[in-house]
């Protein structure tokens, strides 16, 4: 609560001591040990294997798509008709 009475005003120390703000101070967290050699080329093989399907699924592509209402195929041709 703020005041302009003098008597019942707080200084700046008085806050930085005050049990309830040491108290509720956050701690930094320890960094977590660097990982091993084993771990990292594990970590290397699974983002390659990844890149990997990526690719593959990148690649893969239908000549026709299904509509999201039916089963019924739109084929389109390379100019971007739609044929039926």
């Amino acid at each position: 609560m703020l005041t302009s009475d003098a008597s019942q005003r707080i200084t700046l120390d008085e806050v930085i001591e005050h049990p309830w703000v040491v108290a509720n101070q956050c701690e930094v967290p320890e960094a977590p040990p660097p990982p091993t050699e084993a771990e990292t080329k594990q970590a290397k093989r699974r983002r390659a294997i990844a890149r990997s399907r990526a690719n593959i699924i990148a690649s893969f592509r239908l000549p026709f798509c299904l509509t999201p209402l039916t089963n019924d195929a739109v084929y389109s041709d390379s100019e971007g008709v739609d044929k039926a």
